[in-house]
């Protein structure tokens, strides 16, 4: 297998690897200690552009259908699609996963509550560095609520007058 790859293929292999490695950490960091799942839609709209991207690469190289440099790279992709796929974002005692990554209560500034309707609600989070945009059902908003105040993040107006002040 070695053999027929060249220097950007064996770049693009070492890179998914890694790639591999992120989302299987992200997916065993988060297993079991998400208490409040949300929904994050964008999701499968991503992984719908890595599929269309995919079926362009196997008609670009369609004349390479034997290497197994390509089988390779390209089931790598799926496995790292749903790992990415499976690996759940949410609330836990600690603080929010997203993306397998724990970011703690104590790093977010403030929310906002937006997008209001019938069935759900997003949730906007704000730290320093980063901004967390996660949907719920709207049976949800008391206890996503709770959780804010549980671990002591502010609602906007809150920080907005606190730093008035």
């Amino acid at each position: 297998m070695l053999n027929d790859m060249n220097g950007f293929d064996l770049v693009l292999v070492a890179a998914l690897a890694v790639f591999l490695l992120w989302e299987a950490y992200g997916l065993i960091a988060s297993r079991g200690k998400i208490q409040m799942k949300a929904q994050i839609y964008g999701r499968f709209v991503a992984m719908g552009i890595v599929l269309v991207l995919m079926g362009l690469a196997i008609f670009q190289r369609r004349n390479e259908l034997n290497s197994v440099t390509l089988w390779v790279i390209l089931g790598g992709v799926l496995v790292g699609c749903l790992l990415y796929i499976l690996t759940p974002t949410g609330f836990g005692e600690k603080g929010l996963y997203f993306n397998g990554k724990l970011t703690p209560f104590e790093k977010f500034q403030y929310y906002c509550v937006e997008r209001e309707t019938e069935k759900g609600f997003a949730l906007r989070l704000h730290t320093n560095k980063r901004e967390f945009v996660l949907d719920f059902a709207q049976a949800q908003q008391p206890l996503v609520l709770a959780w804010m105040s549980k671990g002591k993040v502010v609602d906007f107006e809150t920080h907005l007058a606190a730093t008035r002040e």
